[in-house]
């Protein structure tokens, strides 16, 4: 992890100042967090990113400094623990080159500035907006974390990944039946094999992409995939 290149944590902290402008965290399909999408990344993935993505996604996006411990340090002794939290907290202020998150008292938060492509997501799914969920979904939550210690943070991922993976299917399903029923035949068929490739082991993925298949009379399209089912099928019970 990133932390563990850091040196002593200095004694004392630099003068906070906050974003002019918003810094851009990334979580669904790739996880970085920068200027903006054309810019460098300036955190990858890693304990120091994954403090911020967590708490980008807890209740008015504040956490306990034992609760993040327990986390993404429980491989530690406390005390170890609390200084690698420190020296995690500089690092991003060293990375960053500012501010991100207040500390009070025991509790830390990270500030409004910061846009979390996770939040636009869950946004565009309570307006409806389910063009844009598809749009925003670029692929799992948090894919592929894992780190000493980290345990806690890997299941929250785990769980937070199906919740968002089923706040896509939820908006593909709505997107493909109305591009079903405005004739566009291949961007449903298209919509419908993302959706399968998501979780090749869901038989609803499956059962909606040889039913997009059938509504846009593509026999050809539909045995396909009907072999390609049968073939998966037959890999599982070897």
């Amino acid at each position: 992890a990133a932390t563990g290149k850091l040196c002593c944590v200095p004694r004392s902290s630099p003068q906070v100042t906050f974003p002019s402008r918003s810094v851009l965290l990334r979580t669904l399909g790739t996880v970085d967090l920068r200027e903006s999408a054309s810019e460098p990344q300036i955190l990858g993935l890693g304990k120091p990113l994954a403090l911020l993505i967590y708490l980008s996604a807890a209740p008015a996006r504040t956490a306990t400094r034992s609760l993040l411990i327990s986390l993404l340090w429980s491989d530690l002794e406390h005390d170890a623990a609390k200084h690698a939290l420190r020296q995690t907290i500089w690092y991003i202020r060293r990375r960053v080159g500012r501010e991100l998150l207040v500390t009070t008292g025991d509790t830390l938060q990270l500030i409004p500035d910061v846009s979390v492509d996770r939040d636009a997501l869950l946004a565009a799914s309570a307006a409806g907006r389910h063009a844009d969920v598809v749009s925003l979904y670029a692929g799992p939550f948090v894919p592929n974390f894992a780190t000493p210690g980290g345990s806690g943070f890997e299941d929250w991922c785990a769980l937070e990944r199906r919740r968002l993976l089923q706040v896509f299917r939820h908006a593909a399903e709505a997107t493909i039946a109305d591009q079903l029923s405005k004739g566009q035949a291949r961007a449903a068929i298209d919509l419908a094999r993302r959706l399968r490739d998501q979780d090749p082991y869901d038989e609803g993925g499956w059962r909606l992409l040889l039913e997009a298949c059938a509504s846009a009379n593509d026999a050809l399209a539909a045995r396909a995939e009907g072999e390609a089912l049968a073939q998966l099928a037959e890999r599982e019970e070897l």
